[in-house]
């Protein structure tokens, strides 16, 4: 049931974890993500790292009620009566951050299953899509959650070949333009609330598994000899109907024929994906911040906030 780094089970974290989940409501997946679960470069092993943790349940707002029971000190005073309001605003998901368990961190992204599940096949904020077309830990989890990650990541390689048809790119450009399609139009990116180097040091810290991940889920989209890739434009054409519902939308809407696509139409198709992307992620990324701070208690928002321009400002001079 746990896939972890690979084929490693790294049990102390697994148990951790756990215990964690154990503290709070029920859930039903649970999927751990960030520098804390997943190898990034550069990172300083001495930096306390919160666990970043996404669980998915049946009820949003009974799971906040009954956690607010429980764990009053998640929460600010006021957040009771937000969290159903702000529930779907601008993303789906709401997030607990800095809870202390076991001598460490926690950061818990709680969402409903059918929500997750939906923007993973219909991209329809983006913001659960982007976060598992990049190396994930699966901690619980079932088929369809597996089905629907893997489609996700299969629209995710279409999309970054489509972005770079006219060219031949290496494997790890390939990686970062997969990575980069959740960071387009990312308001943290232009008020340094992000690492400047994160892609890069996501890519080459888990190279090997972005590897995997695409080479599996690579059905003749593209060739690759001596680590450069080369797209099959017209297999990407033959695919674009069976791109992401929200996108092919956006797409239609700006009069392009998706029955009818030609190596003409890949100039026009790259600039609506980007514009599509840079839209939603610019909603995306200003609702979250707002719902996160609007529940959460404020010590943790400030703390948060904190350690965000604390790795921008330290990464802002390095070379990407």
């Amino acid at each position: 049931e746990y896939i972890i780094r690979g084929d490693v089970m790294h049990e102390d974290l697994v148990r951790t974890i756990n215990g964690f989940i154990a503290t709070k409501p029920a859930v039903i997946d649970i999927i751990g993500y960030g520098s804390a679960v997943k190898t990034q470069s550069n990172a300083d092993p001495k930096d306390i790292k919160q666990i970043d943790i996404i669980a998915t349940v049946s009820d949003a707002k009974k799971w906040h009620h009954e956690n607010i029971k429980t764990s009053r000190s998640d929460y600010n005073p006021v957040a009771k009566g937000l969290v159903k309001p702000l529930l779907h605003v601008g993303t789906d998901i709401e997030y607990l951050s800095n809870i202390p368990y076991d001598d460490k961190f926690f950061k818990i992204g709680v969402i409903e299953r059918f929500d997750f599940l939906y923007d993973l096949h219909n991209w329809s904020n983006f913001y659960m899509a982007g976060r598992c077309q990049k190396p994930i830990m699966l901690v619980k989890k079932d088929n369809e959650i597996e089905k629907a990650i893997r489609r996700n990541r299969l629209n995710a390689l279409r999309t970054a070949l489509i972005l770079n048809y006219d060219k031949k790119i290496t494997e790890e450009e390939l990686y970062k333009t997969i990575c980069e399609l959740s960071y387009m139009g990312d308001i943290r990116m232009f008020f340094g609330m992000e690492n400047p180097n994160k892609v890069r040091n996501i890519v080459t810290g888990e190279f090997g598994e972005f590897k995997k991940i695409y080479s599996e889920v690579n059905e003749d989209l593209y060739t690759e000899e001596d680590g450069i890739i080369t797209p099959n434009t017209e297999k990407l054409l033959a695919d674009v109907p069976d791109m992401p519902s929200k996108l092919i939308e956006y797409i239609v809407n700006n009069e392009i024929n998706i029955e009818d696509m030609r190596k003409e139409d890949l100039e026009k198709l790259r600039t609506f994906i980007i514009k599509y992307l840079r839209q939603i992620n610019l909603r995306s990324s200003i609702a979250q911040p707002v719902k996160s701070v609007a529940i959460n208690n404020f010590r943790s928002s400030y703390t948060y906030a904190k350690a965000k321009r604390k790795k921008y400002t330290s990464n802002k001079g390095k070379s990407a």
